[in-house]
């Protein structure tokens, strides 16, 4: 609700309190990865999608993600691991 009302910080606080409450859900975790990556944030980013892929590895978008993070830090043989994994997953995706 934070983030939408333009409150970028609030909401991250939210976030990082509802996964410190809640550390076996991967959705503030994942929403958490979203913020820190928006805000060029690539080292808390990549902790966030770590911590997904740990809880949820099926989920082929967060793989995708880690994948354009690590190659954003400039990682290209994990990004494209992690890529080849989302793309395995969902095979006819787009993204």
């Amino acid at each position: 609700v934070a983030e939408l009302g333009g409150d970028g910080m609030a909401a991250r606080r939210a976030w990082e309190r509802a996964a410190q409450l809640a550390p076996d859900d991967a959705e503030p975790h994942r929403l958490l990865a979203h913020l820190h990556f928006e805000a060029g944030e690539d080292g808390p980013a990549e902790r966030a999608l770590q911590t997904v892929v740990t809880l949820d590895p099926e989920d082929a978008a967060t793989l995708h993600n880690l994948g354009a993070v690590l190659l954003r830090v400039g990682r290209p043989t994990e990004a494209a691991n992690a890529l080849r994994r989302s793309l395995a997953l969902r095979p006819t995706s787009m993204e």
